[in-house]
């Protein structure tokens, strides 16, 4: 957990920027389960609670990975993994 969280601290002035692929803004970068599954299901918590903290509190596996939130221009929130949107910023 210790390396996920140093390595989303190291991303995040990638805040505010737009990806064009996605085409949305980016609003958090988050420490984030690994598996598709627990992705979905934190992305669930995380817009129930409003917080990445809370929303990770159900996951107990130690794989971890960086998930970039992105407002849809307007059309609510989504997700998307750190390399993708690395590769979708304009």
């Amino acid at each position: 957990m210790a390396e996920a969280r140093r390595e989303c601290e190291r991303y995040q002035h990638l805040v505010g920027r737009m990806m064009h692929g996605k085409r949305g803004r980016i609003t958090k970068v988050v420490v984030a389960p690994m598996d598709e599954i627990n992705k979905h299901m934190f992305f669930e918590r995380y817009q129930e609670t409003g917080c990445e903290i809370q929303a990770l509190g159900f996951y107990q596996v130690p794989y971890y990975d960086i998930m970039i939130i992105y407002d849809r221009e307007g059309k609510g929130l989504d997700f998307t993994d750190l390399r993708t949107a690395i590769r979708q910023l304009s």
